[in-house]
């Protein structure tokens, strides 16, 4: 697959879930529950959140993405004294069945992911708020 093919094919990809962008308020103590839904015709394989505050999980029979992202009490999320709140973005990836495999080997001979391998990233952010 050429890099503007890919280019095309993941853009019509995230067009296909009803929102790209999940956007929230929420508190340092909170659990923030998140929905996407994919509404096209090239089948999810499975999804990887970006770290793990952010649980998500793959209903294949709907093409629904569930989760929380967990606010943490304990982290101040990068806020400067006096701020009341901060922004904060974490992604989630969403990997398609394709022809590509997972893995290849680099020029070192290591075995790498496949930066061919199509997806797309859904992102949960907003603000988080301290007072």
């Amino acid at each position: 697959m050429t890099p503007q093919a890919k280019q095309e094919l993941t853009k019509k990809l995230r067009a296909d879930f009803d929102t790209p962008i999940f956007q929230f308020t929420g508190k340092p103590d909170e659990s923030i529950p998140f929905t996407f839904k994919y509404t096209g015709d090239i089948p999810i394989h499975s999804i990887q959140p970006g770290c793990g505050c952010t649980e998500a999980i793959l209903d294949k029979k709907t093409n629904t993405i569930t989760g929380h992202l967990k606010l943490d009490p304990l982290k101040n999320y990068g806020v400067q004294p006096g701020q009341v709140s901060t922004f904060i973005s974490k992604n989630i990836s969403v990997y398609f069945v394709d022809a590509q495999e997972w893995f290849i080997v680099n020029e070192k001979g290591n075995r790498v992911n496949n930066p061919n391998k199509v997806h797309v990233a859904l992102s949960v952010q907003g603000n988080v708020m301290f007072n």
